[in-house]
C-alpha cells in the first residue's frame, strides 16, 4: 500500500510519542523542536515516511513518522504532527504493516573489494588435496595476470598430505603459477612455478609474522601468514587491467552492501600496493560512492617499521564529513588458532607451525611504535587479535601511548577471539573498542572446535567473551569479516543473541552494535548511527520488528537510503 492520499495515511496514524531531543540540521541555521510545527523559515519535508520506526536513539523511543528534507531528518515523531511537514511536492510512503525503519547499518570489518575481485576465481570447496587440485586444474589464468588464483583450501589437508602438497598442484600446472587462499586467507597454497616465480627456495628465510612450509628441507608450497601475502602481492600488482577490475570488484561490493541495509563500512585491510586505494578514490569521484567509508591502509609487516609509517602517513585523509576516509590502519598482530600461529600466553597442546606461542606480524614494541605515531598523524588502529597473548601485547601497546595526542584515540582490536580475564576490563579502562565478529563458527555447538589445540579449559574461560566484555561498559561492535562469515547484519545480531551466557542481553544491544556503537568506532555518531531529528537520513526499511520477531535472522532489507537519497529497493517495495 504505497501512495495513499495523506490526509488518509495520517488520519491513520498512532500517538507514539515524539523525539525528546532537538538538534540543528544542516544548512538551516535553526533549530527543530519535533514536538512542534515547523517555523516560517523550515520547508515542508521532501519525504516522509509513515510507519513503525525504531528510532535507536538514547530512550529506545518507537515513532510512526520519519520527514527528511535535504538528505537531513527534520522530523521524528507520528503521524498527527507529520501533517505540519507535508506538502503536494512531499514524496509520502506509507509502510504495509510489520514494515519497520531503522537507522542504516555500520559493518565496520568487511572486505568489499577482496570479495568481489574478478581476478580470483577459482574457488573451490575444501577437501582432501588429490580432489582440491582437480578442482583447481578446471580452472585458467586470469585476466591482468598470468596467474591461476584462488580460494578456499584446507590448511589441516596440505599438513597431513602424504606427498609434497605443492607437487599436487605441479601435476596440473608444470609451468603456470597458482596461488590458493585457504578459508581464512591466512595460508596460501602454491606450486613449483609459484615459488619459482616469487623466489623461494630452501634457503628463502621465514619473513615477519610468516612461515615457509618445509618437506625434507625443501619450501613444500605452503605459505602460512605474512609469506602467503608474497603471492598474491606478485600476482595483483598494479596494471591498467587489475585498477578497472579493482574498482569492478568495489562497485560489486557496494551494490551487496546496500543490499543488505550497510550504508556505511570499515574497509579493513586496504592493500595499497595492489591499488585498491585508488579504487575507493575512484569511484567516490565517480560519484559512485553508496557508502560511508573508512577506509583501514594495510600495515604490511615485512617492511621497516619507519618506511612503513611514513607511507602510511602520507595517505592518510580524513576530511570531516566526508564519504571516504582514509583515517584507520589494519595491522595484524598474530594468525590463527587454527593454523597454530595466533600468539598465546601459555603454550599450544597440539604440534605446531610457528612454535609453542605463537607468532607476531607486529609485537608489543612494534605496536606501540606505530600506535603513538599513527596516532599523532590522526588515525585509529585497526588491530587483528585472535589470541590472549595478542590481545594482552596489543591493550599494553595501547595504554602505553593513551594521553600523548590531544586527540582521544579510537583504536579497537578485532576478533579478540581469546581474552584473558584480566584483559576484559582493560577494554572499557583504555577506551579500546571490541569489535567481535559472531559467524556461525562462534556458537556454542562449535565452542570447543579448538580444544584440540589450546585445551577445553582455555576454550571455556576465554574464547570469544561477547558478554563479559559488554557488561564492562565497553564499547562493543558487531561486524562480519565478509566474506568469511555472512553479510547480513540480522544474522550477525541474531547469533550474538543466542551464544549462551556469552551472548548479549537483548536485540536492542545487538542492533545498537551495528549502528551506534559502530557510528562511534567511525567517529561519525553526531551524524548517523540513530534516527533523530539532525542527523543525516541514512536509513533502511526492512521486513518485520527486529525486536518482536522470532526469525531475526532472515530479516529482508526493502529499502536502503543513504542521505535520504535511494541506493537500494527491493522488488515489490
Amino acid at each position: 500500500m504505497r501512495g495513499l492520499l495523506l490526509i488518509t495515511l495520517l488520519a491513520c496514524q498512532g500517538n507514539a510519542s515524539n523525539n525528546a531531543g532537538s538538534k540543528e540540521p544542516e544548512g538551516s541555521g535553526q533549530t527543530v523542536d519535533p514536538s512542534e510545527p515547523p517555523g516560517p523559515g523550515d520547508a515542508p519535508a521532501d519525504r516522509m515516511i509513515l510507519g513503525d520506526t525504531y528510532t535507536v536513539d538514547p530512550a529506545s523511543s518507537r515513532a510512526t513518522a520519519v520527514g527528511i528534507r535535504d538528505g537531513v531528518i527534520v522530523y521524528v515523531g507520528d503521524g498527527a504532527g507529520a501533517v505540519a511537514w507535508t506538502d503536494d511536492d512531499t514524496d509520502v510512503v506509507e509502510l504495509d504493516e510489520g514494515e519497520t525503519v531503522l537507522p542504516g547499518m555500520h559493518d565496520t570489518h568487511i572486505h568489499l573489494l577482496e570479495a568481489f575481485h574478478p581476478a580470483i576465481t577459482c574457488i573451490i570447496n575444501p577437501a582432501g588435496p588429490t580432489n582440491m587440485a582437480q578442482q583447481i586444474s578446471l580452472c585458467d589464468v586470469s585476466d591482468g595476470t598470468d596467474w591461476v588464483l584462488g580460494w578456499g583450501h584446507y590448511l589441516d589437508a596440505l599438513a597431513y598430505a602424504p606427498r609434497n602438497p605443492k607437487s599436487y598442484l605441479d601435476d596440473y600446472f608444470p609451468d603456470t603459477p597458482v596461488a590458493i587462499m585457504e578459508l581464512t586467507s591466512h595460508s596460501v597454497w602454491v606450486n613449483s612455478e609459484g615459488l619459482r616465480r616469487l623466489g623461494i627456495d630452501e634457503n628463502t628465510p621465514n619473513p615477519v609474522g610468516g612461515l615457509v612450509s618445509r618437506w625434507q628441507g625443501e619450501a613444500d608450497g605452503i605459505l602460512l601468514d605474512s609469506a602467503g601475502e608474497w603471492a598474491f602481492d606478485a600476482a595483483l600488482e598494479a596494471n591498467p587491467t587489475l585498477m578497472a577490475q579493482n574498482e569492478e570488484a568495489l562497485l560489486a561490493g557496494l551494490t551487496a552492501a546496500n543490499r543488505n541495509g550497510l550504508t556505511s563500512v570499515g574497509d579493513a585491510r586496504a592493500y595499497w600496493k595492489r591499488g585498491y586505494v585508488e579504487a575507493w578514490e575512484a569511484v567516490h569521484d565517480d560519484g559512485d560512492l553508496t557508502v560511508r567509508a573508512s577506509v583501514a591502509l594495510w600495515a604490511y609487516a615485512t617492511m621497516d617499521t619507519d618506511e612503513l609509517i611514513a607511507e602510511l602517513i602520507s595517505r592518510h585523509r580524513d576530511e570531516p564529513n566526508a564519504l571516504l576516509r582514509f583515517n584507520q590502519v589494519k595491522l595484524y598482530s598474530d594468525g590463527l588458532v587454527s593454523n597454530t600461529t595466533a600468539a598465546l600466553l601459555e603454550p599450544y597442546n597440539s604440534p605446531t607451525w610457528a612454535g609453542d606461542y605463537g607468532l607476531n606480524y607486529f609485537d608489543e614494541d612494534r605496536v606501540t611504535q606505530m600506535a603513538r605515531e599513527l596516532t599523532a598523524a590522526g588515525f585509529d588502529l585497526h588491530i587483528h587479535t585472535i589470541g590472549d597473548r595478542a590481545v594482552h601485547e596489543a591493550l599494553n601497546a595501547i595504554e602505553a601511548t593513551a594521553g600523548e595526542t590531544p586527540r582521544e584515540p579510537r583504536h579497537r582490536l578485532t576478533h579478540v577471539e581469546l581474552v584473558a580475564v584480566d584483559d576484559v576490563p582493560r577494554f572499557e579502562q583504555l577506551g579500546v573498542v571490541a569489535d567481535l565478529q559472531i559467524s556461525e563458527w562462534t556458537l556454542p555447538n562449535h565452542l570447543h572446535d579448538n580444544d584440540y589445540y589450546i585445551g577445553a579449559p582455555r576454550v571455556n574461560e576465554r574464547s570469544w567473551p561477547l558478554r563479559d566484555l559488554y557488561e564492562t561498559g565497553a564499547h562493543v561492535v558487531l561486524s562480519s569479516d565478509y566474506d568469511v562469515g555472512d553479510m547480513s547484519p540480522f544474522k550477525g545480531m541474531a547469533r550474538a543473541v543466542n551464544r549462551g551466557d556469552q551472548s548479549l542481553p537483548s536485540v536492542d544491544a545487538a542492533i545498537r552494535a551495528y549502528t551506534t556503537e559502530a557510528a562511534y568506532l567511525m567517529r561519525q555518531e553526531d551524524n548517523v548511527g540513530s534516527i533523530e531529528v539532525g542527523k543525516l537520513a541514512d536509513l533502511i526499511v526492512v521486513d518485520r520488528d527486529p525486536i518482536t520477531t522470532d526469525e531475526l535472522a532472515g530479516t529482508l532489507v526493502l529499502w536502503t537510503l543513504l542521505e535520504g537519497t535511494e541506493v537500494f529497493r527491493r522488488d515489490g517495495f
